[in-house]
């Protein structure tokens, strides 16, 4: 596998589809937040999706870890997914390295609260991001970066797809 010069971070919604995409492609990394920002002493038995909502102590080393991770990810992945926090989309801007974002659109809102849940998500997390779908899918029009639009039943894989950032060669074996 062939890596580009500069990798293409796409931050995206959540349940869109990057962990899968991930597992599915070589060139592609999915860089979870909750492993760098919580101390997940004495949760260990909840998964990555349970975890999320669940009150914890920040880890000291937040939110540097997390960057510094996803900028060494630049040199061994062609994509790189992560979620859609303000800290991030701001020091992107800030520092002049190029992203997408990643979301559906306002049609797609109710498939999006069943896709959270059936992944695993506990009640706070889904209660939250469907408390501010709206707010955020108006909000991510003045950001001044693309915006992949995912259309109802559609995937991130999809939207990557139609747009000729992956195609079916790259996937694992």
């Amino acid at each position: 596998m062939k890596y580009k010069k500069e990798a293409t971070i796409i931050l995206g919604f959540g349940a869109i589809g990057k962990t899968y995409l991930s597992s599915k492609y070589n060139n592609v990394i999915d860089i979870e937040s909750t492993f760098y920002k919580w101390d997940n002493t004495g949760l260990e038995h909840l998964s990555e999706e349970e975890k999320k909502g669940v009150l914890r102590p920040q880890n000291p080393d937040w939110p540097q870890n997390y960057i510094n991770t996803i900028l060494k990810a630049k040199k061994t992945h062609d994509i790189i997914l992560c979620g859609m926090q303000p800290f991030l989309r701001e020091y992107l801007h800030d520092n002049k390295i190029e992203y997408l974002l990643a979301f559906p659109t306002l049609e797609s809102k109710d498939s999006y609260e069943v896709r959270a849940k059936s992944r695993g998500n506990n009640n706070t997390f889904v209660q939250g991001m469907m408390k501010n779908f709206d707010k955020w899918s108006k909000e991510v029009e003045s950001y001044g970066c693309k915006i992949l639009w995912l259309k109802p039943n559609q995937f991130l894989e999809d939207v990557l797809i139609e747009h000729g950032l992956i195609n079916k060669q790259e996937e694992k074996i």
